[in-house]
């Protein structure tokens, strides 16, 4: 009896299962590693400030803290020194007419007059940017001296409140009075202290008119007389 032809036999793989998890183990980039050094940097530095605050008295907490705050200022200053003239802070403290500048753009409020102009441009949007800015810094010398919100108005912050006031109250919580000062780039830093000074430490609701007080008040700081 003859035999057929051998049958070869092929075994399929068999069927995937679930995908496994897979880790990607590329080395960091530069900038990444640097990102996490700074971020192992400064939980150990607030670990070790936890644990040399425990074995301290509250007085010599105090100073820890009023040292940390001057701390915070300057790094802040140095910030803004970037962010303003596009200098690092090596540069700066090695330049006296650097440092001259800077204190002449603090002075005469020029990134505020500058910003308050681009904003007006980008509102009226005038045919002819050079005179409407010849025109508005004319304004603005003319009334040196007045009472002046920018481009705001009394409307403008009756609309603020409006926005807050969802259920219609005629009331609104006072921290949104001092979220409305930091919305608005015045006070800056001391948005509660400003709000606490004419309602108190206390309250907790303030009404249309206790608000456009207050935002109209510290709007004026801002804007009122700039040099120009």
């Amino acid at each position: 009896m003859s035999q057929g032809p051998a049958i070869l036999e092929v075994q399929t793989p068999m069927d995937p299962g679930p995908e496994e998890e897979t880790f990607d183990f590329r080395p960091l980039s530069v900038e990444m590693e640097a990102q996490v050094t700074r971020v192992q940097a400064v939980a150990r530095g607030r670990k070790a400030r936890s644990e040399a605050l425990k074995n301290k008295t509250e007085e010599q907490r105090q100073m820890l803290f009023a040292a940390q705050q001057t701390s915070e200022l300057r790094r802040n200053f140095f910030r803004e020194v970037d962010e303003v003239l596009g200098v690092s802070k090596a540069v700066y403290n090695s330049s006296a007419g650097l440092q001259e500048a800077h204190g002449y753009l603090q002075r005469h409020n020029i990134q505020q007059l500058l910003e308050s102009l681009l904003a007006r441009a980008a509102l009226e949007r005038p045919p002819d940017l050079r005179e409407f800015l010849a025109e508005v810094l004319m304004e603005m010398i003319k009334s040196r001296g007045q009472p002046s919100m920018g481009l705001f108005t009394e409307q403008d912050l009756s609309t603020m409140f409006d926005m807050w006031d969802d259920l219609k109250t005629g009331t609104i919580p006072v921290y949104k009075v001092a979220e409305s000062l930091t919305a608005l780039n015045c006070s800056v830093g001391r948005e509660k202290e400003a709000v606490e000074a004419v309602v108190g430490a206390d309250c907790s609701q303030v009404d249309r008119e206790t608000f456009m007080k207050i935002v109209r008040s510290e709007l004026e700081m801002v804007y009122s007389s700039p040099t120009v």
